[in-house]
């Protein structure tokens, strides 16, 4: 997506963009460090924390009104300095044969609720990067033998975030 954003971008305007790349959270740190002082124009994420984080230095333009104007409010900042452009979808995969769809969660933050004890395997991706680990926890170390028993790729992974 970025490269086809900076591509629309310099063929519109004319100007050449130079494009650092990393994970998010060193870009946030970077960005953090170097305060007023960044060469950066432009910085796009798809972890949101980093956006508030950088947003509460107070490092973000103010966007015109006619940018926000174009973005549903609740995709906005209440700064009115950033506003999301993309969604992301996670996905929770069960067994129809265990677990009836009338008991599923309404939201993933449901399966913190007791009920969900130990019923609930999340697989640690320790090959993602740094920013993507973090939002990958295992809630429960003794996963079922038949899970624990497949290849790390064949593991569910639950992302949470």
């Amino acid at each position: 997506m970025t490269n086809e954003l900076v591509a629309a971008f310099q063929k519109q305007t004319g100007i050449q963009v130079r494009v650092h790349t990393n994970d998010g959270i060193v870009l946030a740190d970077q960005l953090l460090q170097e305060g007023s002082a960044s060469p950066a124009d432009v910085y796009l994420t798809e972890n949101s924390p980093e956006l508030v984080t950088i947003d509460e230095h107070k490092l973000f333009a103010k966007l015109d009104q006619s940018t926000l104007a174009q973005v549903p409010s609740r995709y906005q900042a209440s700064s009115g300095r950033w506003v999301g452009i993309a969604r992301r979808i996670s996905a929770l995969a069960y067994d129809p044969a265990r677990v009836p769809v009338a008991t599923l969660p309404k939201s993933i933050l449901e399966l913190a609720q007791p009920e969900w004890k130990g019923k609930i395997a999340i697989a640690d991706r320790r090959g993602l990067p740094a920013a993507r680990r973090s939002r990958h926890r295992p809630i429960r170390q003794d996963c079922p033998h038949e899970l624990a028993d497949r290849p790390e790729a064949q593991r569910p992974a639950l992302s949470v975030g």
